[in-house]
């Protein structure tokens, strides 16, 4: 998935000038492809609430 190749060739940048092992790198990448998917559905949930006409009041207590 597109996100994966993100968060590995971040996580790649991130070991090579921080010199971290390749045990964090698996880390960060994971920890990466959580925040992306945590980001994704929250941006969808939006879209669909704004879809379907639920106000913006109503949007930002979720």
């Amino acid at each position: 998935m597109s996100y994966s190749r993100l968060s590995t060739s971040i996580s790649d940048y991130l070991v090579r000038e921080l010199k971290y092992s390749e045990e964090k790198k698996d880390i960060i990448s994971y920890s990466l492809d959580t925040l992306f998917l945590l980001i994704s559905g929250y941006v969808l949930i939006l879209l669909l609430g704004y879809m379907i006409g639920i106000p913006g009041a109503v949007l930002c207590t979720l």
